[in-house]
């Protein structure tokens, strides 16, 4: 139980827009819009070329638009990020990070999780499918280099549907102080190294 307490605390928190404009095209929406172009040569021959690149450009588009209604909003992703076990000086400590989608099509979401550079030194890039109005799980490992508190941010997401068109952003305000304590276990390996050496020089 006394572990369970020292472990720093779950948090979750429903994502939001991270900026204004909070989705973009992908690279496959890209190269259907540049396939378009392939009627701008016969166009200088027949104007009515012209016209089959404005109605394919409004059909990629469309595309794009319903990809985009298609895809939860960041409203509809909850995150939460849970602790293994206590924080230890120099031991690895594995996080959890847990994705709820409460949308209605399966996504593939990217995740970057901010964390304080005591305890990685690098943040964790993690990738999961999640399932229409299921959860999605990932975890990584950090080692705590200094004693102390440690500052969390929050988790920036990207995803995509099945067609890929548009990728949507937010980010999850999980921010959060994580106390790292002493190597309780190394601690008690000096203790004993010193009785035992105590108990051979009063022999």
């Amino acid at each position: 139980m006394t572990t369970v307490r020292l472990a720093p605390a779950p948090v979750e928190a429903d994502a939001r827009a991270g900026r204004r404009a909070a989705f973009g095209l992908t690279p496959r929406a890209l190269l259907l819009l540049a396939v378009g172009l392939v009627f701008v040569g016969p166009a200088w021959i027949d104007r009515r070329a012209l016209v089959l690149l404005v109605v394919w450009d409004a059909f990629v588009i469309g595309l794009v638009l319903l990809d985009l209604r298609r895809l939860p909003p960041p409203a509809r992703l909850r995150v939460s990020r849970q602790w293994g076990a206590p924080l230890a000086l120099g031991t690895p400590t594995t996080v959890f990070v847990e994705v709820h989608n409460g949308g209605k099509v399966a996504i593939d979401l990217r995740l970057s999780d901010y964390v304080a550079g005591a305890l990685r030194v690098d943040p964790p890039e993690l990738a999961v499918a999640v399932p229409a109005s299921g959860m999605g799980r990932v975890e990584y490992a950090v080692t705590p280099r200094e004693r102390g508190d440690a500052l969390m941010g929050g988790v920036v997401l990207h995803w995509r549907g099945a067609w890929g068109l548009v990728e949507r952003s937010g980010v999850a305000p999980l921010e959060q102080t994580a106390r790292v304590f002493p190597n309780l276990q190394e601690g008690r390996h000096e203790a004993m190294y010193l009785i035992r050496s105590r108990q051979v020089a009063i022999e």
